[in-house]
């Protein structure tokens, strides 16, 4: 779906394309559109007319494609257990330039995250992997940093990265030295933690069903909560009402003889 945010109060619906499988992440590139499609690989759109979405190409990569980055005409997209792949855009198209194929066991590429010539994958199980990307032709493995349940999602700013390490949440790391990426602090709120955003000194973590939790990310020790927006409750349904009982018939009084 395409939509027009100039009011963000009140988007507002412009098209929509029908694409095969399932919409995991997008990133726009200009007038294009990436889009990781699960099952079916990675798809470019055309939107230099927003009201009328085109597909320009698709790469069905064999993999569940569930992240994507762009980078001018670089793509990037994390696909699940058939690792990471690279691809050039060029005239509409999609032309492949190398694959770093799963790195370890277990290993499940969930999402991706990039800082200058720095690739960090969370690699699910296998933990988080640190990529050398300068040459996109020939990705070349850092460093690892095993996680204790899931490394679900990345975020990277600067020397610093934050790890949403699932039911053993968020883990703050020091990529000083990428070849040895070193954990310096950990916080573990009831509930999973899924995807991470890194601003400043903040972390702000896709917290499962508890909504959107807040923390400070310091440069060494444990982050602490800041604060929490709850999730919306779902809409409970309206109480099905029995169904009114039919009058029924009264029997015909007994005649008199």
């Amino acid at each position: 779906m395409v939509a027009d945010l100039a009011d963000p109060g009140r988007p507002r619906r412009l098209a929509s394309l029908s694409l095969a499988g399932a919409a995991m992440a997008v990133e726009g590139s200009g007038t294009s559109l990436l889009i990781a499609s699960g099952t079916a690989g990675v798809q470019l759109v055309d939107l230099t007319d927003p009201a009328h979405p085109r597909k320009l190409d698709h790469w069905d990569t064999a993999g569940y494609a569930r992240d994507v980055l762009v980078r001018g005409d670089l793509v990037y997209l994390a696909d699940g257990d058939r690792g990471v792949h690279v691809f050039r855009q060029a005239a509409g198209r999609l032309q492949h330039v190398s694959t770093l194929g799963p790195q370890g066991k277990e290993a499940h590429a969930f999402q991706l995250a990039l800082e200058g010539s720095l690739l960090l994958v969370a690699n699910g199980p296998a933990g988080l992997l640190v990529v050398d990307a300068a040459r996109p032709e020939q990705l070349r493995v850092l460093g690892r940093l095993p996680v204790k349940d899931t490394a679900r999602g990345v975020a990277v700013l600067g020397k610093r990265a934050a790890v949403a390490d699932g039911t053993a949440g968020l883990a703050l790391v020091d990529l000083s030295t990428p070849a040895k990426p070193k954990e310096t602090g950990r916080y573990k709120p009831e509930r999973s933690v899924n995807r991470v955003v890194l601003r400043g000194g903040l972390a702000f973590v896709a917290n499962d069903y508890d909504g959107l939790l807040v923390l400070k990310a310091p440069a060494s020790g444990d982050p602490s909560p800041v604060g929490m927006l709850p999730a919306p409750k779902p809409a409970r349904a309206a109480p099905k009402q029995a169904a009114p009982k039919a009058a029924g018939k009264k029997a015909a009084p007994a005649s008199k003889k």
